[in-house]
């Protein structure tokens, strides 16, 4: 086969098409498409094979800042999609699942796994409970994890996720309740860790492991940071990223993912990680949260809980005191609580948390004191 980038045929919805033919399939897309994730399905294709185009345009999700685009050479988006065809054993033909927008990496990185492992590639509309319509499982789906809850509370979709050979999660953690169901029922779904500038996922875990360790990929190297932070080498990335995530990095390269240290709460002189908080309370809520550092006179700064407002009672307030002190040790817990109208969310369903501390619709909300007995 061709290594050229721009002469590899593509296979979707079973049509096998030389890139003369992919051309004027995306050229079709755009002229009647209604829908906004064919359009950019479309585009993405037509950027692939324009050859007035020396690199791929990728924008960041800006989860943790302001978004920004990145450019990647078509060789380093195809060697990173071998491995992942590689690692899991993907052969020509199995059906690839696209139910996410390729405006963003993990949509990208559907389409040029199918280009490097002559995957069909079967685009569906990337909505929250993607495989409800659907009546043949894939062999290969990537999906987010506001889409694996959907799945999981509908049965149609519960059953074509069952029957899905391979599943990938990444884009935002997966709530503790989620993933010990799909691990119940998958045994072969993949929790990923990953960034846009790594194009997508360097290291993988199965869902349900307990310690929640990851494990490289592949010619994946890791180290640490003199502040604690990972650093990622990849052969197929020019340089090394440097990480803003605190990891527990062992000798043989897996490590724990401890929380971003841009979101360390320094309290008293001892490290709280809101990530971990997070997933201590997850049990607790059925409606957004999470937790921010907030200043203290004394301790510098002490946790504060962020939490979507609508319907919240003072008898929830009561039985979210009660929860905290069975589950959190004392110098950990939140002191207060900011209730907010809307906590923003990426496309992949991870909190933007400055976005919605910053939305004008949170402003001048009063913060209420949690009193623990």
């Amino acid at each position: 086969m061709t290594t050229d980038p721009l002469s590899l045929p593509i296979t979707i919805d079973g049509q096998l098409l030389l890139p003369h033919q992919v051309i004027d399939w995306a050229l079709q897309k755009l002229a009647i498409a209604r829908h906004s994730w064919e359009k950019n399905l479309a585009s993405f294709v037509l950027q692939w094979y324009d050859p007035q185009m020396p690199a791929i345009a990728v924008q960041s999700s800006g989860s943790t800042g302001e978004p920004r685009i990145m450019y990647f050479k078509r060789e380093t988006l195809l060697e990173s999609a071998r491995r992942t065809c590689s690692f899991f054993q993907l052969k020509e033909g199995m059906r690839a699942l696209l139910c996410l927008n390729t405006s963003f990496i993990a949509g990208k990185m559907m389409v040029v796994r199918a280009l490097a492992g002559q995957l069909n590639l079967i685009p569906i509309p990337p909505t929250t409970d993607p495989l409800a319509t659907l009546t043949t499982p894939a062999d290969f789906v990537a999906m987010v994890p506001p889409q694996i809850i959907a799945s999981l509370k509908n049965p149609l979709s519960r059953n074509i996720l069952l029957k899905t050979h391979t599943l990938l999660i990444g884009g935002a953690p997966l709530n503790p309740e989620a993933e010990a169901s799909l691990a119940k029922l998958h045994n072969n779904a993949w929790i990923t860790y990953g960034m846009t500038e790594t194009l997508t996922h360097v290291a993988i875990r199965k869902a349900g492991e307990i310690p929640p360790v990851f494990h490289p990929l592949p010619g994946i190297t890791f180290k640490t940071a003199a502040d604690g932070t990972l650093c990622i080498n990849a052969p197929f990335l020019p340089e090394e990223i440097k990480t803003h995530d605190q990891v527990d990095l062992y000798p043989d390269g897996r490590f724990i993912l401890k929380g971003r240290a841009d979101f360390v709460i320094n309290s008293g002189g001892v490290k709280i990680f809101p990530e971990q908080l997070e997933l201590r309370l997850a049990s607790f809520f059925h409606r957004p949260f999470f937790i921010i550092g907030h200043k203290h006179p004394i301790l510098g700064q002490v946790p504060l809980l962020v939490v979507e407002s609508h319907l919240l009672t003072k008898k929830d307030i009561v039985e979210l005191c009660q929860f905290i002190v069975s589950s959190i040790p004392r110098h950990q817990r939140p002191v207060a609580l900011r209730p907010v109208q809307k906590v923003h969310r990426s496309e992949g369903g991870k909190i933007l948390r400055k976005q919605t501390l910053e939305a004008p619709e949170n402003q001048n909300t009063p913060i209420i004191e949690l009193k623990y007995s």
